[in-house]
């Protein structure tokens, strides 16, 4: 009878881990259990919470991120669909919209992003240029002034 009943409890917690219910005791090992990736909806993300062996689904308000996504030159912070947490990712990858600036405005890539955005003319710092000889500065509707060839 004992080993019937031994038997019945190993069949059961079997079941109730491979459910992906919490663990039931501390001793037991996950690396048994084959777990569904489940497919999270806008907002959420797969998270396997602590005493449980399977990802649930979790809405990103309730997600804590280890950390901030410091990116470099040329890198941008985007959140992937699926996850909830920032990460660095190329800026050859991003598809940036296209900006039609205002004739005040010019389009600006701020540092840590990928993609430009208009700017009041006001608030844009320009370089000094030099332009070469037979070359003349314009504003060709930009704030900043452009080097091109005189008309004769």
């Amino acid at each position: 009878m004992q080993a019937k009943f031994t038997s019945l409890l190993v069949i059961l917690s079997a079941a109730f881990l491979v459910a992906g219910a919490p663990e039931p005791a501390k001793g037991v090992n996950c690396s048994a259990v084959k777990c569904v990736q489940p497919e999270c909806a806008a907002g959420e993300t797969a998270v396997t919470a602590s005493g449980t062996c399977c990802p649930k689904c979790e809405p990103c308000g309730i997600v804590n991120c280890p950390f901030e996504a410091v990116c470099l030159a040329g890198e941008t912070s985007v959140v992937a669909p699926g996850t909830c947490c920032p990460t660095c990712q190329p800026c050859g990858i991003v598809a940036c919209p296209l900006v039609a600036c205002a004739v005040s405005e010019t389009a600006v890539v701020a540092p840590g992003t990928c993609c430009p955005k208009c700017e009041p003319c006001g608030i844009v710092e320009c370089p000094d240029i030099a332009c070469e000889l037979g070359e003349s500065a314009i504003l060709p509707g930009n704030c900043c002034p452009t080097c091109k060839l005189s008309s004769a």
